[in-house]
């Protein structure tokens, strides 16, 4: 009995809002049709990030000095170990020119070490002969033993002198391994003054012109920066996070940019960062997008609108999102259904 006093309610309900709305609708009622078909629904993401090179070279310097030749500019391609710009070497050439004349004045001095010690050694072993010479009349009585203390007291200050040059020897040794090493500084410095590439790749940024200043501290300027390959790109997408639970490495991706509006590009998710970015009280996400760029026309900078495919299923009964939408007639549109501007 409840059942059917129940059912007869829902039936009032329903005729009577027909009747209502036909009554609203008048003869202008009308209905749009489509067809339920059968094929393939995805899920997605979508967001927008910026289109990158896979890999991005800062190239600074490490010397200070005035630019005195710059050889590429924007766009141009460049092999790993080709020079970029050239520093003034001048004063870099003087360093090096001291530092070699450092080194051989200190080369000398250890000769001329050497030879004292030689000579130090050799005054030392005439020193010891006489002292046996007076061991040996003192002996005989015939030296006082006064004038063999003093022999001895002559051969303790020879062995003395013997110690004191190796001494010098040793010290002017090790002045020459400072000069080498400043020799070598000095060298290592001239050729810091060429700007090598580190890579292959193409100049996108250029920061220097021939004749500025620059000069290295603690962070070396960036005169130049290098993409490795733009035939790949990776485009740097930051995802909400309510949707970032839905979003793993491995699917497919799909995006335009407004240089082409009607091309479809395709990719694939890389990488999902587990750390987020809170910015005005939401938290975002960033998910890396690789994708190919064989024909280069996808430039660094560009803005992608990005289609994440987090689900997908195939052969299914498809209804449009209209079909499940309903405002009826003369119903006061909603603020977040109002178009904007």
């Amino acid at each position: 009995m409840t059942y059917a006093l129940g059912a007869a309610v829902a039936v009032v309900i329903v005729v009577g809002s027909w009747l209502t709305l036909r009554s609203t609708a008048g003869d202008n009622a009308g209905y749009e049709t489509k067809l339920v078909d059968r094929g393939a629904i995805e899920r997605v993401v979508s967001a927008s990030g910026g289109v990158n090179p896979l890999v991005t070279v800062q190239v600074g310097t490490q010397v200070s000095g005035q630019i005195s030749v710059v050889d590429v500019d924007f766009n141009s391609p460049v092999k790993k170990g080709q020079r970029l710009a050239l520093i003034d070497p001048q004063s870099f050439l003087s360093r090096v020119t001291q530092a070699e004349s450092d080194l051989a004045g200190a080369r000398t001095q250890v000769a001329l070490q050497a030879a004292n010690v030689a000579r130090a050694q050799a005054q030392l072993l005439k020193e010891r002969r006489a002292l046996e010479r007076a061991q040996s009349l003192a002996a005989k009585g015939f030296s006082s033993t006064a004038t063999l203390d003093l022999q001895k007291a002559t051969v303790a200050s020879a062995t003395a002198d013997v110690a004191v040059a190796r001494a010098q020897a040793d010290n002017a040794k090790s002045v020459i391994a400072a000069r080498q090493a400043s020799l070598a500084q000095a060298k290592i410095d001239l050729s810091r003054t060429q700007i090598m590439s580190p890579i292959d790749g193409i100049v996108i940024e250029r920061n220097v012109d021939k004749g500025q200043t620059v000069a290295a501290s603690l962070q070396a300027p960036v005169l130049f920066k290098i993409a490795q390959d733009l035939s790949q790109i990776q485009i740097n997408v930051q995802v909400d996070e309510a949707d970032i639970g839905t979003v793993k490495a491995g699917q497919n991706v799909q995006f335009t940019v407004a240089s082409f509006p009607q091309r479809d590009f395709r990719g694939g998710v890389s990488q999902v960062r587990v750390g987020g970015v809170s910015e005005q009280s939401v938290v975002t996400y960033t998910v890396v997008v690789a994708a190919p760029n064989r024909d280069q026309a996808l430039m660094p900078g560009m803005t992608a609108s990005v289609k994440i495919v987090t689900g997908r299923r195939d052969d299914v009964l498809r209804i449009p999102n209209e079909a499940l939408r309903f405002r009826p007639p003369g119903a006061v549109q909603s603020t977040s259904d109002a178009p904007s501007g």
